[in-house]
């Protein structure tokens, strides 16, 4: 019988927790992106809506700080570099922090998905112009 999904999920986040009990596991709000991100996740004081990835609970949030991170985005043709504050939020359940993310942030990496799609398109547009010669 074939393990399933459900049941190897579990086994590799605590896997990774015991080799890495700092790793933050990042929740990615896929309702915002970057220019909506101040307004409905960083001022927000209410009751958070999200489940922990380690122990499942929800409702169980606390701020626990904020962190800086730059992101490059595109910006009429061009890419502008933006420095923009990344929530962190404590499971008062197991004590675990994690960062919310906006939909158009990659998990530990400098570039958006915005510049990720434009750099996309223009390397296959070039390929293809390539080949028309």
């Amino acid at each position: 019988m074939k393990p399933t999904l459900e049941k190897f999920a579990p086994s590799f986040i605590h896997k990774v927790l015991r080799q890495y009990p700092w790793y933050m596991f990042m929740i990615i709000d896929f309702r915002y992106t970057f220019k909506t991100y101040s307004d409905n996740i960083l001022d927000f004081y209410g009751i958070w809506n999200y489940e922990c990835p380690i122990c499942h609970s929800h409702h169980r949030w606390e701020r626990h700080g904020t962190y800086s991170r730059f992101l490059i985005l595109p910006a009429d043709g061009l890419f502008r570099e933006e420095l923009m504050d990344i929530l962190r939020l404590r499971c008062t359940s197991c004590g675990h922090t994690h960062a919310i993310l906006p939909a158009d942030v990659i998990p530990y990496c400098i570039y958006s998905i915005g510049w990720s799609k434009t750099v996309l398109i223009f390397s296959t547009f070039s390929f293809l112009k390539s080949l028309q010669l």
